[in-house]
């Protein structure tokens, strides 16, 4: 299979439940692009398509509850995030970006039970850089100061749908899921 023409590294995410990946490397003209997979046929991409204007190694994480890509790249200060789809023609769409003030180095994100529900905090990451270890928010705008259920549907628990040997048996179970609500956080804190 061959992925990105680029000699720079690539790297990839699965995308949730949608049987598809999503790799993130760089075109002949080191330009960098993405590309989306069928897990089932990886002959050939979906598609591929330019990504953006940025040059870093991107750092790839997907959003499995709100359907979003975040691609952050080293040496960059941008986090850039796309809504994925099957629906639309370039399968994911440009949403936003967070502009620090420093580079990147690494970039990481947090369970979602970390996040501030009252506020709309969908995702949160904890961000590298030479001088300082920081937080980034990444909330939905709303005027509303209560609980809006539609940003937070079941997430993926911590716990694990089977044991060990049940899985090595065969054996195959959905992800157990848990509600985000603001009540249920503040008891198990």
């Amino acid at each position: 299979m061959a992925t990105h023409e680029g000699a720079r590294p690539q790297k990839l995410t699965w995308l949730g439940d949608s049987q598809t990946i999503l790799t993130c490397g760089f075109s002949k003209l080191s330009e960098r692009e993405y590309a989306v997979w069928d897990n089932r046929n990886i002959a050939t991409p979906i598609i591929k398509r330019r990504l953006d204007d940025y040059s870093g190694v991107p750092y790839v994480y997907f959003d499995e509850d709100n359907k979003v890509v975040f691609v952050a790249g080293k040496g960059e200060s941008a986090v850039s995030y796309f809504q994925y789809s099957k629906e639309t023609p370039n399968m994911i769409d440009f949403l936003g970006a967070f502009k620090g003030k420093e580079p990147q180095k690494g970039l990481s994100f947090m369970p979602k039970k970390c996040n501030d529900l009252m506020q709309n905090e969908t995702n949160k990451a904890v961000r590298l850089t030479a001088k300082t270890v920081e937080y980034i928010s990444f909330k939905v705008p709303r005027k509303s100061g209560t609980f809006q259920a539609d940003l937070f549907p079941p997430t993926r628990s911590q716990e694990p749908a089977m044991k060990f040997d049940d899985y090595i048996n065969g054996q195959n179970l959905e992800p157990i899921r848990f509600e985000l609500r603001p009540d249920i956080q503040a008891d198990a804190s």
